[in-house]
């Protein structure tokens, strides 16, 4: 039989007796596969710092994230837009994020013939499956959606004519067009649906940090007052963009 050391021995019974000593705090989250080191992924480290946690990362397309999220498989989920209806498994941290507007695209020869909304309620426009691009607060459009889960497979509706628009960030989009040979052919339409909409991070009600939530939101609080959100997409978005 082998011999302890005595000092092992001790050190042995108080990580059996403290074992939080030992293990470091843990956010579960996701990303998408598209963008493994992209801006959510950059957003999740920044809260993670902030509450000394070490950020368990997977990848996962947006439906799939909110399942889990829902189920509690993770615990803290980034980009969500409040909804028309709550999602009684979350809780959205308050406040917001960021507000941006997604961006409707097309091809460059409809960017003068899809001008309104009874003209893209003729095409079909793709989109993110279980994605909110319109304000509770408005009129929702009637369109025509074709749901997909990545920025990619929307592209290539659009190329292959299976689709006249699809509705994306506007940032990451000029980001993957600028490393395909169509993306002169892919521009902003002059008609824009969407409105300005405001995005929050979500934890799951079954989350081990729920007990955390007064602490996160005081993160969001300070980060927004001093403008770190808005510094880190500006920061992602330079290294990622050659205008």
């Amino acid at each position: 039989m082998f011999k302890l050391h005595l000092s092992t021995i001790w050190l042995l019974a108080f990580m059996l007796v403290c074992p939080a000593a030992y293990s470091q705090l843990q956010i579960r989250s996701a990303v998408s596969p598209e963008f493994p080191d992209g801006l959510h992924r950059q957003y999740l480290a920044y809260l993670a710092d902030k509450l000394n946690a070490k950020l368990v990362v997977s990848y996962l397309p947006f439906a799939r994230r909110l399942v889990e999220l829902r189920h509690g498989d993770l615990d803290i989920m980034v980009g969500l837009k409040e909804g028309r209806i709550e999602i009684k498994e979350l809780i959205y941290l308050k406040p917001n994020y960021e507000s941006i507007q997604q961006v409707l695209f097309v091809r460059v020869q409809d960017q003068e013939t899809l001008t309104s909304i009874s003209a893209l309620a003729k095409v079909h426009i793709a989109g993110t499956i279980k994605a909110e691009y319109f304000s509770a607060r408005t009129k929702r459009p009637r369109l025509n959606l074709v749901e997909v889960s990545t920025l990619e497979q929307k592209i290539q509706l659009l190329d292959r004519g299976r689709a006249e628009g699809f509705i994306h960030f506007p940032q990451s989009t000029y980001a993957m067009l600028n490393t395909i040979s169509t993306h002169n052919t892919i521009v902003p339409a002059n008609f824009q649906p969407a409105s300005q909409q405001q995005y929050y991070f979500a934890i799951s009600k079954q989350s081990s940090l729920i007990d955390r939530v007064p602490e996160l939101e005081r993160i969001l609080v300070e980060g927004s007052k001093n403008g770190d959100f808005a510094r880190i997409r500006q920061t992602y978005y330079a290294n990622e963009l050659d205008y």
